[in-house]
């Protein structure tokens, strides 16, 4: 339940605030290309899918903390 409705706002958020992939992408001011090859919301859901809503959010806010541009953490 908890897993599915996370999910779920992981697709909202890919629709429509996602700067590589969201029907609203064309208004952001910046265009900053992804740092990673799966983006942090792809890759979000695929563990939150895999490993379930605990393990795979966890994972998922590893990641979201690598990404910014003064990491130099490039790996998963």
């Amino acid at each position: 339940m908890i897993k599915n409705f996370f999910l779920f706002l992981i697709k909202i958020y890919q629709l429509f605030l996602s700067p590589q992939k969201g029907v609203f992408r064309n208004i952001w001011l910046v265009n900053i290309p992804c740092r990673f090859n799966e983006t942090c919301s792809e890759f979000a859901a695929r563990n939150i899918q895999e490993k379930g809503f605990l393990r795979g959010g966890k994972l998922a806010m590893k990641r979201i903390a690598k990404c910014h541009p003064f990491s130099n953490n490039i790996n998963n």
